[in-house]
């Protein structure tokens, strides 16, 4: 069910699930309504980076403040993690 729901949402991208037990490794995912709308990743590398990559919001909810809210979680995450610099890694 659920690889059905983001294949629908975002239609080209997959997620690793087996991946996802990487105790360095935290996915987001941004809800609206209960419906996924926004996702990303952070990596913490060496107890001290923080590294956000493949932050996403689909079409219909850009601009909205949906991204800033999401990185601004992840990057309070990361300090509660013990990282001092973070390092942006999307399109």
């Amino acid at each position: 069910m659920m690889n059905i729901l983001w294949k629908n949402l975002f239609k080209s991208y997959y997620i690793y699930f087996n991946k996802l037990d990487n105790p360095n490794l935290f996915f987001y995912v941004g809800e609206e309504n209960g419906q996924p709308v926004s996702y990303g990743r952070n990596l913490i590398l060496d107890k001290k980076v923080c590294f956000l990559s493949d932050e996403f919001t689909s079409n219909t909810h850009r601009g909205k403040g949906m991204a800033k809210a999401l990185c601004g979680k992840i990057l309070m995450d990361a300090v509660r993690e013990g990282a001092v610099k973070s390092e942006l890694a999307t399109t």
